[in-house]
This record gives structure tokens, C-alpha cells and sequence, in this order.
């Protein structure tokens, strides 16, 4: 009886044995099995681009251009402030940087004087009709003038830069998308004042969208900028799959985890894929690559 609960014991090893190196050899196998995708990362879908727009100056609503939900283009203005001082200021400086009569008048004045100096002169050479001093006072009228429209042309030059200046100040007055992209989280309404700095609205560009993820620094030193990996996005029905190209690979590693980042580029021209998704990327060992 000994015996034969020996030989039933031996038996129930090998059997058990055979049964751990089939399961191994299911595992090692490459490209069989769930090995070919035996790596895997969670993370979430981002924007291709976002940015929170607030304003530079201090003012009230006068009217929402854009609501939540447009597309805008680069430079559109999604909020527009009051602006009647500015307006007003802008078609003064117009007016005075436009006004060059006065500098006109200084240049007719030196041409004249001009052709007075050169006839006084060719008398004081040619007859000595006139005196050096009259000719000395020719000369002195006439570098006179000069200074005058030298003068003039500064202030031209400066009236314009203010009129510039008044331009740029009436521009603040429209808060703008910075990129093509379509407007979310808008916070004012018409009539609501607003606080330089204060993030207004936000502009997201979904015309393709990044995976973002952390993984081993093992696997991460395997993988290459370029290299095309499969994403599973959301999940139960409205899971969908994607390809994507690994666009970013973090040269560092995070000193608590040890992972390092990896941002993953997707197109998303018809917006099948939603940000602020779930996702998980996975790669095959089929290239060669040696579990972490």
C-alpha cells in the first residue's frame, strides 16, 4: 500500500510539472499567445494643443463672439470688451500721426530759403551787391529751417508710433484664440467684468491628440521616437482602436518611480477620439523587445 501511494504521488508531480512548462512555454513563445502584445501601458488621451486664454487689461463683457463649442481660426476674437475710450483715442492719434501740414509748410519754407541762400550767394561772388552779413543771415535762416523740419520729422515719427500704441491698446480690448481650435470652458457672459490675467475661456485643437503615458524605464529604453504602437481608447462599446507614432520619450526618469514618460502622436481629422479618455498602449516583443 506504501508502495503504491509513492508511485500515485510521483505521478501527481509530473503531471503537475508538465502542466507549469506547457503554461511557460505558451508565455516565452514569441508572437503566440498574448505574447505579442505582452506589453502594455494605461494612460490618458490629451489635445494635440491647449491653452487657457485670459486678458491683459481690466474691462466689462460687451458681447461673446464665439460661445462654447465654435471652431475658431488662428487671431479670431472670442471676446469682445468695451472699447468706446480706446476707439476714441485710436481716431485721435489717427488724426494728429495723418496731419503733415505742418511739416509741409517747414519743407516749402526750406526750399525757398534755399534758393534765396543760392541767389544771395552768387551776388556776394559774382557783384558784392550784398554784404557778407546779409549772407550770413541767409545762411543762418536757412539752417534754421533745416533744424525745424528735423524737428517735425521726429514728432511725426513719434505721433505715429503713439498712434501705434493707441492701436495695440484698442487690440487688447478683443481677447483672441491663439490657434485653430475650438473654444471651451468659457467663463463670462455679457456685462461681467473681468480682471487682467484672468483665464476667460480655453482654446483645445483635437485635429490630432496625444497619448500620454509612464512606463519602466527598461521597456522605455527600447522604445524609439518614430515607432508605431496600438491603442486601445475608451472601453466596452465604445471602445475603439488606434494606431499611433511614439513622438516623445522622457530622457529622464522620475526619481520616485523610476517610470519615464512617453507622449504617443494620433491623428483625429474625423474626432472619433474624445481627450480625457482612457487608454492603454500596447506592444508587441515581436521586434525584439525583453520584458522589463
Amino acid at each position: 500500500m506504501k508502495f503504491l501511494n509513492y508511485f500515485s504521488r510521483q505521478g501527481i508531480r509530473a503531471w503537475s510539472g508538465g502542466i507549469f512548462l506547457l503554461f511557460a512555454m505558451i508565455l516565452v513563445a514569441p508572437g503566440q499567445g498574448w505574447c505579442a502584445e505582452a506589453f502594455s501601458s494605461a494612460g490618458i488621451i490629451e489635445p494635440f494643443r491647449q491653452a487657457k486664454i485670459g486678458v491683459e487689461v481690466a474691462g466689462k463683457v460687451a458681447r461673446l463672439v464665439h460661445k462654447e463649442g465654435d471652431c475658431v481660426k488662428s487671431g479670431d476674437p472670442v471676446v469682445e470688451l468695451e472699447k468706446e475710450v480706446e476707439t476714441l483715442e485710436v481716431e485721435r492719434r489717427k488724426l494728429i500721426a495723418t496731419n503733415s501740414s505742418e511739416l509741409d509748410s517747414a519743407l516749402s519754407k526750406v526750399a525757398l530759403l534755399l534758393y534765396d541762400l543760392k541767389g544771395t550767394l552768387a551776388l556776394y561772388q559774382q557783384t558784392h551787391s550784398v554784404s557778407a552779413e546779409e549772407l550770413r543771415k541767409k545762411k543762418l535762416d536757412y539752417d534754421l529751417a533745416k533744424y525745424e523740419v528735423a524737428n517735425l520729422k521726429v514728432t511725426r515719427r513719434r505721433e505715429q508710433l503713439e498712434f501705434q500704441l493707441a492701436n495695440a491698446e484698442l487690440n487688447k480690448r478683443f481677447i483672441k484664440a491663439p490657434f485653430d481650435g475650438i473654444v471651451v470652458d468659457l467663463k463670462l457672459e455679457a456685462g461681467e467684468s473681468c480682471q487682467p490675467q484672468e483665464a476667460v475661456f480655453r482654446v483645445v485643437d483635437v485635429s490630432k491628440v496625444r497619448f500620454v503615458t509612464n512606463v519602466d524605464h527598461n521597456l522605455a529604453s527600447q522604445l524609439q521616437t518614430g515607432r508605431r504602437v496600438f491603442l486601445k481608447i475608451g472601453d466596452g462599446e465604445q471602445m475603439v482602436r488606434r494606431e499611433g507614432v511614439v513622438e516623445y520619450i522622457a530622457p529622464v526618469a522620475d526619481a520616485a518611480s523610476g517610470l519615464r514618460k512617453i507622449k504617443v502622436l494620433l491623428d483625429n481629422d474625423k474626432g472619433g477620439v474624445v481627450p480625457g479618455l482612457n487608454a492603454v498602449m500596447t506592444l508587441s516583443n515581436d521586434n525584439g523587445l525583453t520584458a522589463p
